[in-house]
């Protein structure tokens, strides 16, 4: 799995241009609907990962945390950049590996590669993004997504109470711009100690 995912994924920084040629071009009119709902989003994501990427800040802890990986990780993200979850958590995601020399970022597209997706679900739904890591042998390290246990709790009632799309959206997005990423980046660096053994503080 590991050469696999060295081979087909792409940088951060490739990532971002691929989201900065779609967002340029324009939407095909025969394009279905839901193509043209995703191709929508492009631009507005992009503003919010460049945003997002400005402004996180990684903490004290999370640099104290990430000093302690010694050996090669090779970090997955399962993502898309239609996805609004993906603007708003990747960039920290790269931000806080880019902390450690050792952490090598593979972003996989999920409509390309369904079938490395499905190892990969999350409560059974190809929920992005989806942040796996590894060691350099391939062994499997965490697993983080597809957002951070507050908002995924909120967002949750809210489906439940059958609220419309465009208001769980705004919802979502209003809180993340609120959280500023730190609520991702805590649970991440939880994780990390976890694999390093370095002291979990609160």
């Amino acid at each position: 799995m590991l050469d696999t995912i060295k081979k087909t994924g792409i940088t951060y920084e490739d990532f971002l241009k691929l989201m900065e040629e779609t967002a340029a071009r324009p939407i095909p009119a025969d394009a279905d609907e839901t193509t043209k709902e995703k191709l929508g989003y492009f631009p507005l994501n992009l503003r919010r990962m460049k945003r997002t990427y400005t402004t996180f800040k990684p903490t004290a802890d999370a640099l104290t945390t990430f000093e302690e990986i010694k050996g090669s990780q090779t970090w997955m993200i399962i993502s898309e950049g239609w996805c609004g979850d993906t603007a708003q958590n990747v960039p920290v995601i790269n931000k806080l590996a880019k902390l450690n020399q050792n952490i090598d970022v593979k972003i996989i597209l999920r409509d390309t590669y369904p079938e490395i997706m499905d190892k990969y679900l999350t409560y059974g739904a190809r929920s992005i993004p989806k942040l796996v890591a590894f060691d350099e042998e391939g062994n499997e390290l965490f697993q983080w997504g597809a957002r951070p246990e507050p908002i995924y709790s909120i967002m949750k009632e809210h489906i439940a109470a059958g609220l419309p799309k465009h208001q769980r959206e705004e919802i979502l997005h209003t809180w993340y711009a609120k959280d500023g990423g730190k609520s991702t980046a805590g649970e991440i660096v939880e994780l990390v100690k976890q694999t390093t053994g370095a002291e979990i503080t609160q």
